[in-house]
């Protein structure tokens, strides 16, 4: 991670160097605190709008939502550790991050058909190269869940046992990370 003198972050190896030293993640937040860019999420979300624009198929913010959902379970499967700190909330149509709704709240219904720019900058993506762990899960989920609309991964998300289902049943506006590792996955 570099930090210019004009006070904005650039991040080189930015995931591998969090895996490597688990501490960064406390700096880069301390650091983004006064700015949104670079924030995993928002990562992880244009990640998903990248691949939607490159194999032709439309993603509304619903399914944004569903999509980064199952790559941060398949990570957190697959790692233990949480792909950001931000906890998902148990919205009506399944699990949202506040800020993806925030950023991407004016697209409705409608597929988003814009990356999410920061000025002239635009969001960073995973790649292969420096993120192999979540790139890896970023495939997985979009190979097999891609096809399908927000409103069915929604209804996924909302199946009997899932960390959506328990977090209503507790009466929580918060999904546990913990219920999120254990939900078996809804292979359609």
């Amino acid at each position: 991670m570099h930090i210019s003198e004009s006070g904005d972050i650039m991040l080189i190896g930015f995931w591998t160097t969090i895996y490597e030293n688990i501490g960064v993640i406390q700096m880069l937040r301390r650091l983004t605190a006064k700015k949104s860019i670079y924030n995993p999420t928002l990562i992880v979300a244009n990640t998903v709008l990248d691949h939607s624009f490159k194999n032709g198929y439309d993603v509304s913010h619903m399914k944004l939502q569903k999509l980064i959902y199952f790559i941060y379970k398949k990570h957190l499967k697959d790692t233990d550790y949480a792909l950001f700190a931000e906890s998902f909330q148990a919205w009506q149509y399944g699990p949202v991050l506040r800020s993806v709704y925030n950023e991407f709240k004016e697209w409705g219904s409608k597929p988003i058909r814009s990356y999410l720019y920061f000025g002239d900058t635009k969001e960073a993506l995973i790649l292969a190269d420096d993120m192999n762990e979540i790139y890896t899960a970023v495939n997985f989920v979009l190979s097999i869940y891609s096809r399908y609309s927000g409103a069915e991964l929604s209804d996924f998300t909302h199946k009997e046992g899932t960390a959506w289902y328990l977090a209503n049943q507790r009466n929580s506006h918060l999904l546990r990370n913990s219920d999120i590792k254990n939900e078996e996955w809804v292979l359609p």
